[in-house]
């Protein structure tokens, strides 16, 4: 019988700040007021580990990531939710400095783009906005740039998958 992968436990915040609390534990519990495991720093983001599913939801409900970014944490849950991902895109679009493309967009699609990052041998757009509002409508309505139209089947939402990551 083939057995089942355990529940994720764990939620990754990136580092947005520089001011790091000393007791990374109790900073979080203070913002969340949800319990935890565990917590702690490895490379550019937080670890911290819960007890339950529960608990794991609790800690991305929209309070408690309000209450992380003015800590200066982000998690890449919400980061992904704000991304999308635009697919068969013209190379004359492609071929476009990175600032052009993002000012071209912004000023035709009435929107506010965080990040832009072009793949050129995947044809590809990455554009990470403020709101997943933004990135929810951008999908929904298409894009617009520069005289063509990258169409919204064209266009998905950036999906989170967490990584299984051994504590020792």
């Amino acid at each position: 019988m083939r057995s089942q992968r355990p529940p994720d436990r764990t939620i990754r915040y990136r580092i947005k700040t520089s001011n790091i609390p000393a007791d990374l534990s109790n900073a979080f519990f203070s913002k969340t007021q949800v319990p935890h495991t565990k917590c702690f720093r490895s490379g550019p983001y937080i670890i911290v580990g819960v007890a339950s599913e529960a608990d794991r939801d609790a800690h991305t409900l929209s309070t408690a990531t309000e209450n992380l970014k003015l800590l200066g944490f982000e998690s890449q849950d919400q980061i992904s939710a704000r991304t999308i991902l635009a697919r068969r895109i013209d190379d004359y679009i492609l071929k476009k400095d990175n600032d052009i493309l993002r000012e071209e967009i912004e000023d035709k699609n009435n929107i506010k783009i965080e990040d832009l990052k072009i793949i050129l041998k995947a044809h590809m757009l990455k554009i990470r906005f403020n709101t997943k509002h933004e990135a929810e409508n951008t999908k929904n309505k298409g894009i617009k740039a520069f005289s063509q139209i990258i169409p919204q089947y064209n266009i998905n939402i950036e999906e989170y998958l967490p990584v299984t990551q051994c504590y020792k």
